[in-house]
């Protein structure tokens, strides 16, 4: 890892981190033994530019703020692209530059920015 910016952990127990620097998430076992990384820097669907909070939901997708594409993107814990939202903007809709995020145990998910806007997001589960 080069520059972690956000950990938590899927529902078997494994630590999930960004790297904000590699454009990669890597997986851990408890005992921090490496399991699998994934990330390839870029703005297509899959791809990260800057990836900063990472949280979990039930059916243990991964959801990452990617910070430099203002989106958030939903991935499989193999990568894959399931679906994203968000693009640049000041409106309600929109983000600029998405930093932290949590689930909360009622399925909603909040998304802090540190753009000019410094707003805190609620969404209804994507």
């Amino acid at each position: 890892m080069s520059w972690p910016t956000s950990i938590t952990q899927s529902n078997e127990g494994n630590i999930i981190v960004t790297d904000e620097y590699l454009n990669r998430v890597s997986f851990f076992e408890p005992n921090g033994q490496l399991i699998r990384s994934w990330g390839v820097s870029g703005s297509e669907d899959g791809s990260l530019d800057g990836p900063a909070g990472v949280a979990v939901d039930t059916e243990d997708n991964v959801y990452v703020s990617d910070h430099h594409n203002h989106r958030i993107q939903v991935l499989s814990q193999d990568g894959s692209h399931l679906t994203s939202f968000g693009s640049y903007g000041t409106e309600a809709e929109n983000l600029n530059s998405p930093w932290g995020i949590t689930i909360a145990p009622n399925g909603d998910l909040y998304v802090a920015e540190v753009g000019a806007t410094q707003a805190l997001h609620k969404f209804i589960r994507v």
